[in-house]
C-alpha cells in the first residue's frame, strides 16, 4: 500500500467562480465546485460526506509499542499520532498548516503526515474534482516553506518524500469490512493507473538519488515520472510560491506548466491526457532502493523535526 506510494511520487487569495452552491463554514476557507482557497487562519475544515468539495481529510500514520497505527482524522479533533502531526501554527501575521515528522520513538515503521481533498484509501474510482476545460485551466498555487534540514538539492538530513500534488488517488482501495488500523497488508495497488502533477522533494537515498531534491514532476499511467524538472536552485527554506497550471486546447491537447514565485520553471505536454485529479499534500519517511529481487522499502528515521508549512492553498478553474 503506502510503501509503493513514495515510488509513485518519485515518480485563493483566489477568484470566486459562482458556478455552483457555496460551501458555508465558520472559517476562512471559501470553497465552491470551481474554487478552493484556504489560508489556514481558522480551524481545519471538517469533511462533509455530502459535499465532495469540502476539506480537509487528515491522515496521520506513525507507530506505538504495538507497531503501525493509522489515525484517519474525520472529525478534525486529532492533530498528532505519536511522531507525525498535522497542526495549525502562526508566526507574526502568518498563519499556516504544518505537516511534521519527528525522530521516531519506534523506528522502522512508516511515518506519514497528510492533508487530502478526499478520504485516503477510499478514493480510487471515486470522481475527482479538478479537470480543465477549454478556456478554464486548473491553477493550483501553494505558498510554503520547508524546515532547514530540507535542502533543494537533497544535501540536508531530511529523509523520505514530500509531495504537493494533484493526483487520481490510484494507489490502493480499501475493503470496508476489514480493519486496517494496524494491518495494512491487504491493500490492493493500482500503480498501472497513476496520474500525478505537482512539486516533489525526495532524499538522496531513494533510488540512488535518481530523482533527489526539489522538482516539478508529472507521472502518467505507468506510475513513474515521465517529466521531472530540477529545481535545486530554489530557496525552499523561506516562503515561496509554487504554481501548477493545467490547461487543455480545443483539440484536447493538455499542457502542464510550473512556476516558482511566478517565474516559469517547467512546461510539458502529457503523453497520455490526464483524467480528473484531486489535491494531496503529504510527507513520508519511505526510502525506495533496488535490491536483487526488486524494490526494497526502507523507513528513514528523521534525526530532527521535518516540517512543511503551508501558508495557503489556492485552486481556481
Amino acid at each position: 500500500m503506502l510503501n509503493k506510494r513514495s515510488l509513485i511520487a518519485i515518480v485563493v487569495v483566489g477568484v470566486m467562480v459562482l458556478s455552483g452552491p457555496l460551501t458555508t463554514q465558520a472559517l476562512t476557507n471559501t470553497s465552491s465546485p470551481n474554487v478552493l482557497y484556504d489560508d489556514f487562519d481558522a480551524p481545519f475544515a471538517v469533511p462533509n460526506q455530502s459535499l465532495q468539495w469540502d476539506y480537509w481529510y487528515k491522515t496521520i500514520i506513525s507507530a506505538d509499542s504495538v507497531g503501525f497505527l493509522k489515525q484517519e482524522n474525520l472529525l478534525g479533533n486529532i492533530d498528532c499520532n505519536n511522531d507525525a502531526c498535522v497542526t495549525l501554527g502562526s508566526e507574526g501575521s502568518t498563519n499556516f498548516a504544518r505537516l511534521a515528522l519527528y525522530p521516531e520513538t519506534y523506528p522502522g515503521v512508516v511515518n506519514i503526515a497528510q492533508l487530502s481533498e478526499q478520504r485516503d484509501a477510499f478514493s480510487y474510482g471515486v470522481p475527482h474534482r479538478w479537470l480543465p476545460t477549454v478556456g478554464h485551466p486548473v491553477t493550483m498555487t501553494t505558498r510554503m516553506r520547508f524546515s532547514p534540514n530540507y535542502k533543494a538539492d537533497a544535501s540536508g538530513t531530511a529523509v523520505g518524500t514530500t509531495l504537493i500534488e494533484l493526483w487520481n488517488a490510484p494507489d490502493y482501495y480499501k475493503d470496508p469490512n476489514v480493519d486496517y488500523t494496524r494491518d495494512n497488508s491487504q491493500f490492493g495497488t493500482h500503480t498501472d493507473n497513476t496520474f500525478v502533477m505537482g512539486f516533489s522533494w525526495t532524499d538522496a537515498q531513494t533510488l540512488g538519488g535518481l530523482f533527489k531534491g526539489f522538482k516539478a514532476t508529472v507521472v502518467d499511467k505507468i506510475g513513474f515520472p515521465y517529466y521531472s524538472a530540477d529545481l535545486s536552485s530554489v530557496n525552499i527554506n523561506d516562503w515561496f510560491t509554487a504554481k501548477t497550471v493545467w490547461s487543455t486546447s480545443i483539440l484536447g491537447v493538455q499542457t502542464v506548466s510550473f512556476y516558482i514565485n511566478n517565474q516559469l520553471v517547467g512546461l510539458t505536454i502529457p503523453v497520455i491526457p490526464m483524467p480528473a485529479l484531486a489535491v494531496n499534500i503529504i510527507q513520508d519517511n519511505t526510502q525506495v532502493t533496488l535490491g536483487s529481487t526488486g524494490f526494497v522499502y526502507v523507513r528513514g528515521n528523521p534525526t530532527s523535526a521535518q516540517l512543511l508549512d503551508i501558508d495557503y492553498v489556492s485552486i481556481t478553474q
